[in-house]
């Protein structure tokens, strides 16, 4: 028993010292805020940690697979990080943790409607993409921003070709003002959840389930902080 509890513990170990955290903003950063993700394009290994800072004040953004056929429409079965919102910028600010463990291009963009002034946000062209692979991201973008239709469905935490596991460490009054994410497990019928037609405000759902696959967000935080201090991940800015 000794034995394997020692062999679970190193495999354990072997797994986080193995990752590599790349940090992606969102929204720019209190004093600057900017309708985008930066960097928009990020290149990971599997099991690597894509890491969402939701760190621009005021904001209220989502991080929701697409499609690069449809920048601007969330896919069926898509991951969906649901309405974050922050508009404390002396706190610290929300974080959504997503492990990587496939190679296949993850696109995805803010379908949050209203900026001021002006159109939807991806409409100006916040979205990303993750393993980008032989397609451009200028037309990507382009395709955004000539997008009629920017689509509020509810996604789960578990997406098509990725899977997660937990919501964004929203803190204070936003999250029961705005909801948490979506549930972690997609819907059996591979629809992505139901539509939200309020805009900006989202939706309360209920807190989501344990899972793991292709893509897995997870609570990193001050675990991870303590696995990169003990097995040297290293953390991408």
């Amino acid at each position: 028993m000794f034995v394997t509890s020692l062999v679970a513990a190193v495999s354990a170990a072997l797994v986080v010292s193995a990752q590599t955290v790349h940090q992606v903003t969102v929204g720019g950063k209190p004093g600057a805020v900017a309708l985008s993700f930066d960097p928009s394009q990020i290149t990971a290994a599997q099991n690597d940690v894509v890491q969402f800072v939701f760190s621009g004040v005021p904001g209220n953004h989502s991080v929701t697979q697409s499609s690069f056929a449809n920048p601007c429409q969330a896919i069926p079965g898509g991951f969906d990080s649901g309405w974050v919102f922050n508009d404390d910028p002396t706190a610290p600010a929300p974080t959504w943790n997503l492990t990587v463990t496939a190679t296949t291009p993850l696109w995805f963009y803010c379908k949050q409607l209203k900026s001021t002034p002006g159109p939807a946000h991806c409409n100006l062209e916040m979205v990303g993409v993750i393993n980008i692979g032989t397609k451009s991201f200028a037309d990507f973008a382009s395709a955004a921003s000539a997008a009629s239709t920017v689509l509020q469905t509810e996604g789960a935490l578990s997406g098509s070709g990725a899977f997660a596991t937990a919501a964004p460490n929203i803190t204070g009054p936003s999250q029961a003002l705005f909801g948490a994410a979506p549930s972690a497990t997609a819907p059996s019928d591979g629809s992505s959840g139901s539509s939200n037609s309020a805009g900006s405000s989202g939706t309360t759902s209920s807190p989501p389930a344990n899972k793991t696959g292709g893509a897995l967000v997870n609570g990193v935080n001050s675990l991870s902080a303590l696995g990169a201090a003990l097995f040297g991940v290293v953390l991408v800015l």
